[in-house]
């Protein structure tokens, strides 16, 4: 019997909002979305997500608030089988927020984000796993983020 890969991914998660549009707005212009979606998102999140899909045993080490966005992050996180190990007391945390338009016929978009000023994982918790259990680590490297995640390779 084959055992499911373990992984501990480190770093920025955020709420998504994607709207899809047929063109970015220009400075004072108003556009209506084609559709409008919202997920968990950044770069160790959606790693984490595909490792879950694809089979794999996920831990994220990430902050998420305790506010409206870190909510949706976090149901959105869980109901994709991952164990979410907060690296900030989710009361002093703010969610970042990202938002994406893209243009329908082009694929091309404009984002904005809060500036997460390297509050993704300053004070990372150290993930346990099993003795003798291989995990493999990846961290996103995304601001000021330093990795100290101790991995017990057999």
């Amino acid at each position: 019997m084959t055992r499911a890969p373990k992984g501990i991914f480190v770093g920025l998660s955020t709420l998504d909002v994607v709207q899809l549009v047929d063109q970015i707005p220009a400075a004072d212009e108003k556009v209506v979305a084609r559709a409008v979606s919202t997920a968990a998102g950044g770069p160790a999140a959606n790693a984490a997500v595909a490792f879950a899909a694809l089979g794999g045993v996920g831990r994220l080490v990430t902050r998420v608030g305790a506010d409206p966005a870190g909510v949706l992050v976090r149901a959105d996180l869980v109901a994709r089988h991952l164990e979410l190990i907060n690296s900030a007391d989710p009361e002093d945390a703010a969610t970042t927020v990202v938002t994406a338009l893209i243009t329908a016929a082009t694929g091309e978009r404009a984002v904005v984000s809060a500036a997460d000023h390297g509050r993704s994982a300053s004070a990372l918790a150290r993930p346990a796993d099993a003795a003798g259990d291989r995990v493999d680590a990846v961290a996103d490297g995304s601001g000021d983020v330093a990795v100290d995640v101790a991995v017990d390779v057999v």
